[in-house]
């Protein structure tokens, strides 16, 4: 008869990919900081993606992030070209509705493009208490960018872990299956 720990190894993967699927949380690039230096870092969010499956929870079918409590929200609209400067001023969820963002790291060779669509979506945690300089965005095109920000109650960070350095992976997430892979 097989010992409790040999069943244990045998099922580990089957017991450790039911659990611990990468496809099953949000991926998010945010913007820390070490050393008091901001950067880019591809993050899991803790919290899973969760589907509706009944017409009266949000939409039936759809696929949803819980991004916690929040304090506050802001819907803008920013000029064409327009050069925001450092910024170190609040934990936030950024979403580009139309236009583009590129975000840069002071002292690096880090950036990111941020876009329409549910990929580009972006955390900034980099705060004057943790980053000297921050980062910096520009608003490149020729026509105005609308944004959403969203403010975590207390300025709590969402629990995570790192997946990577650098910007996450355009497409990784569809391809994992974390969101459908179609584009309104």
């Amino acid at each position: 008869m097989p010992s409790l720990a040999s069943i244990v190894l045998l099922l580990a993967p089957y017991i450790i990919g039911a659990v611990a699927r990468p496809y099953n949380y949000f991926q998010i690039t945010a913007i820390t900081a070490c050393n008091r230096q901001s950067k880019l870092e591809c993050w899991q969010l803790s919290s899973p993606i969760f589907v509706s499956n009944t017409s009266t929870e949000d939409i039936a079918g759809g696929q949803f992030q819980s991004l916690g409590p929040v304090e506050g929200s802001t819907y803008g609209v920013v000029p064409p070209r327009f050069e925001s400067g450092n910024h170190v001023d609040r934990v936030e969820f950024l979403a580009i509705l139309s236009g583009l963002a590129h975000i840069t790291i002071a002292n690096s060779t880090d950036e990111v493009w941020i876009g329409p669509g549910y990929e580009d979506f972006i955390l900034t945690t980099d705060t004057s208490n943790i980053s000297d300089i921050g980062h910096d965005v520009t608003f490149p095109t020729d026509q105005p960018t609308t944004s959403l920000q969203v403010q975590p109650a207390g300025g709590v960070v969402p629990d995570h872990i790192v997946l990577h350095q650098g910007p996450c992976i355009v497409g990784a997430q569809a391809a994992q299956g974390g969101w459908s892979k179609r584009r309104r």
